[in-house]
């Protein structure tokens, strides 16, 4: 199995930081990771949010200037590189799931 982990976002929610006097500070991020397998084309994926927590020292990018692979950081950093790995090991199983299924129906043997 040959699998590309696919990491997007949905939506995000942001609030206003008065004591900074900056406006859509990221403090939610709604996310998806798909799962393809190329020698199958099977593809399955899952969705859930973070949390993001705001560091005012950390330099602050403008809502504007946000890419995709900054806030897949922030996601992947916040979940941490085991839940991450968990993740992507779970997507996997949902694949060898299809490809096998753990479950056989089988006709009664006297039918």
């Amino acid at each position: 199995m040959s699998s590309t982990y696919i990491w997007t976002v949905d939506s995000m929610t942001t609030f206003t930081d008065t004591a900074n006097n900056i406006a859509n500070v990221v403090n939610s991020v709604y996310y998806r990771v798909n799962d393809i397998d190329s020698d199958s084309g099977i593809t399955v994926g899952m969705s859930d949010n973070v949390q993001i927590v705001y560091n005012p020292d950390d330099p602050f990018i403008e809502y504007a200037n946000l890419t995709l692979d900054t806030v897949i950081s922030w996601v992947q950093g916040t979940l941490g590189a085991n839940t991450v790995s968990q993740i992507q090991s779970n997507l996997d199983g949902e694949i060898q799931s299809i490809l096998n299924p753990p479950i056989t129906i089988l006709s009664p043997p006297w039918t």
